[in-house]
């Protein structure tokens, strides 16, 4: 059964422009730098169930406009230790905006079944981020890499139990999540075992990580300071077997099969019953 709430409008405009500049302070070692400034206009129309102003069909929109601009810099560097290995280091300022369904103030039905309502009150999550990492490749086109790394998030954006609902879920903004952790990743050509085999390769990157946020009094049923990011895995596994070959001089083509496995994480902040 439709209801006043069955249609909204949303119109979101993003005008973004940027300047970089790239650095060969030598042969080995360069630095590439840069700003992006972006203007965004949100302009969010809704008919509100249960509120008096808007129980009828052909009632007026509501109309929720949010403007924000951003400075966002960011800064690459590399330094190459040899002929086949570098050394990088990476930070950056960067913007997580809601997307639609988090955002409209309607229930839906998300893909696990569950029915979520979407929040027009969230905000856009600020991100710095910042890795450490370490490559190597070989005549082969083997890969090997190794890293660390930091992110900080102002206002991260999570699932939650509606307080009046135990089977209801939307979406909040928490006040900071600091995540920090290690990866790793190789991909191995098999023609270092035989050339028969120079079309096919493997892959594999393991993740692992460490998120705590704090808590926002907004959120009722919360009943500890801190916890782990929700939907965020301690660790992530992904694995890959890959076959190379051509129809023709022009048309390259690829098989893969891909696995992937993470950890527990949690699914919806707050409780049920």
């Amino acid at each position: 059964e439709s209801n006043v709430s069955y249609k909204q409008k949303l119109d979101q405009f993003v005008n973004a422009g940027y300047a970089n500049i790239l650095f060969n302070i030598n042969e080995k070692f360069e630095i590439n730098g840069g700003i992006r400034l972006e203007a965004s206009n949100r302009v969010l129309k809704y008919r509100e169930l249960n509120n008096e102003l808007t129980t009828e069909f052909d009632d007026p929109y509501i109309k929720d406009e949010v403007k924000k601009n951003y400075f966002l810099p960011a800064i690459n560097t590399k330094y190459k230790l040899n002929e086949k290995s570098n050394l990088r280091f990476a930070a950056s300022q960067t913007i997580t905006r809601p997307v639609l369904m988090e955002l409209m103030p309607i229930q839906f039905v998300s893909n696990d079944g569950s029915v979520a309502l979407g929040n027009k009150d969230l905000i856009d999550t600020k991100n710095l981020n910042a890795d450490l990492k370490y490559e190597f490749f070989s005549d082969k086109k083997d890969m090997f890499t190794v890293g660390v790394y930091a992110k900080n998030i102002k206002d991260p954006i999570e699932k939650v139990f509606v307080a009046s609902s135990s089977l209801l879920t939307t979406y909040q903004n928490s006040k900071v999540a600091n995540l920090y952790g290690a990866e790793f990743e190789f991909i191995f050509n098999m023609a270092n075992l035989s050339q028969s085999l120079e079309n096919v390769s493997i892959g594999f990157n393991t993740s692992l990580m460490k998120t705590e946020v704090e808590i926002s009094e907004k959120n009722e049923l919360e009943n500890n300071p801190t916890r782990e990011l929700q939907g965020a895995s301690n660790w992530v596994i992904n694995a890959d077997a890959k076959y190379e070959f051509k129809f023709s001089k022009e048309i390259k083509n690829t098989i893969s099969f891909v696995y992937g496995v993470k950890g527990k994480n949690i699914y919806s902040v707050g409780t049920a019953d």
